[in-house]
């Protein structure tokens, strides 16, 4: 519905709301297009424009005769929303998640019954397709199951409640392979990840024996000297690993949790 969207925005384009939706819309996607680094969350400035423009062609449709055809291609792609659904609920229940549960319930039976009306060229499908998407976005969002990246691999807050903990004059480092910019706001600081500073430490090593013989062999050898003083977030069994090595140390008077240990390095030779 997008595009039909904003091919009526364009034949509006003498109205303000079709100014606005080409200008505030498409002129900040075209931004955010030419940047060098883009993240998910920086097209969100672009949907309330996509929902006006959207909006303005449902409301063509609301005011078109009973008798008009509704492309055939609407109900294909709603019965594969239906199917995809059916096997999002599947998905959910073998992970016990009752809020997708109910999710993947309310996009299927609005997708069936928005395709029953189509059929019947009743201009009703409208309201059941709007209600239905928004009750799926209401229980969504009501959940934490949106929240990708605060999800991601692991969370974040009992992290940086950690983080919080140690000075700010020295750099705190984790055992992870890139920034999670939720532990950083979450921290009130830059968390870097380990593999940026040692990049010939395999994070993903099996054996306390291959980690330590990364870091006594060169390139690994120095990398970890030139991390001078810092801090380092790392799982318990790797903790006593780095403890062993030179002008490092793990802190007894600082506090850690079932999944991370903090590891201090001193800025010394080997």
């Amino acid at each position: 519905l997008i595009l039909p969207g904003l091919k009526l925005a364009w034949q509006e384009r003498g109205q303000s709301w079709g100014k606005w939706v080409l200008i505030s819309g498409l002129g900040y996607l075209l931004a955010i297009s030419v940047m060098a680094t883009k993240l998910p969350w920086y097209c969100l400035p672009v949907y309330p424009a996509f929902a006006i423009a959207v909006g303005g062609y449902l409301d063509e449709i609301w005011q078109a005769p009973r008798s008009r055809h509704y492309p055939l291609f609407w109900r294909t792609w709603l019965a594969l929303i239906a199917l995809v659904a059916v096997g999002g609920m599947g998905y959910a229940w073998v992970n016990e998640a009752p809020i997708l549960i109910g999710v993947f319930a309310a996009l299927t039976f609005s997708s069936l019954v928005t395709i029953q009306l189509l059929t019947r060229k009743d201009p009703q499908f409208l309201s059941i397709l709007l209600w239905g998407t928004y009750l799926a976005l209401l229980l969504l969002m009501g959940s934490s199951h949106w929240l990708w990246e605060i999800n991601e691999a692991f969370v974040v807050e009992p992290v940086a409640e950690l983080v919080r903990t140690l000075p700010a004059d020295e750099p705190v480092y984790i055992w992870f392979f890139h920034q999670r910019p939720a532990l950083n706001f979450y921290s009130q600081r830059p968390v870097l990840p380990l593999s940026a500073r040692v990049p010939s430490l395999d994070l993903q090593s099996a054996s306390a024996e291959q980690i330590k013989q990364q870091l006594t062999s060169e390139p690994g050898n120095r990398q970890w000297s030139d991390l001078g003083n810092a801090y380092l977030l790392v799982p318990p069994g790797v903790a006593p690993v780095l403890s062993s090595l030179p002008c490092t140390a793990i802190p007894a008077e600082l506090p850690s949790t079932s999944h991370w240990q903090i590891v201090h390095t001193e800025a010394c030779a080997y």
